[in-house]
């Protein structure tokens, strides 16, 4: 029986592909003889990946090898990099096979050393996202051996041009980021707690956003605890991760 897709023009297809997403076009590159060529070409993966990604493998401190732009796709997936000798660890612009957006910017990996006032933010495009998806914020960290000051504090999300910090602090979480000293009382803590990841990273959310604003909008997450009296010791930052919500 005859294909009918491999009368079309393969720029045609690839253009149509390219329109859509990851996993469609690996599931449209086994329904027909006529879509495998386009669906595995570069123009439709180039449109897949990240607009700086060429500028970011240029400074991984090892060679990144792929001979296809859908190689460097999902090598980029599944095989974090690091950058700038070791400094930076990307953490990822790349939409990962089912249609997930692990959006995360790339930090330095920091240490908290001792400090009163804490304000940590990170800060995504909102085009780097998918429309219509409610995405959480994740701080990504650890905690030294000596760690202290951290058993509650702040965290707010919100769109940089619609909410002003002032107005998105009156609604922040609350978040524990340790838990509290046995000594100092048995005050039950109430807000977003930690969980442990594969990785041997703990996470917390600190707060969602609904993805509605194109191209033309900024999501910032923010950790912040500057009214508390007393130092912070401890914490370890590797980034924030910006993901879709089941």
């Amino acid at each position: 029986m005859d294909d009918p897709f491999t009368k079309l023009p393969e720029d045609f297809v690839s253009e149509i592909i390219s329109r859509t997403s990851p996993l469609d076009a690996s599931r449209l590159a086994v329904v027909s003889k006529g879509f495998k060529s386009a669906a595995e070409s570069d123009p439709v993966w180039d449109k897949f990946l990240p607009g700086d990604c060429f500028e970011i493998v240029s400074t991984s401190v090892s060679p990144v090898v792929y001979s296809t732009k859908k190689e460097l796709y999902f090598s980029l997936c599944h095989s974090p990099i690091l950058l700038d000798a070791g400094n930076l660890i990307p953490l990822g612009q790349i939409e990962e096979l089912f249609g997930y957006m692990d959006c995360r910017r790339a930090l330095r990996v920091a240490k908290l050393k001792s400090v009163c006032w804490l304000d940590i933010r990170g800060k995504i495009k909102t085009h780097m996202l998918s429309s219509s998806t409610t995405y959480g914020a994740y701080l990504v960290f650890k905690l030294a051996e000596r760690s202290y000051g951290l058993e509650s504090v702040n965290a707010v999300v919100r769109f940089v041009n619609d909410e002003a910090d002032s107005d998105a602090e009156e609604r922040a979480a609350i978040l524990h980021l340790q838990r509290s000293n046995a000594r100092h009382g048995s005050r039950q803590q109430t807000g977003q707690l930690p969980v442990r990841r594969n990785d041997g990273w703990m996470e917390i959310e600190m707060g969602n956003f609904y993805s509605d604003k194109g191209d033309d909008g900024e999501a910032e997450a923010r950790l912040i605890e500057i009214k508390r009296l007393g130092g912070k010791s401890g914490l370890i930052v590797q980034g924030i991760e910006f993901r879709p919500q089941a």
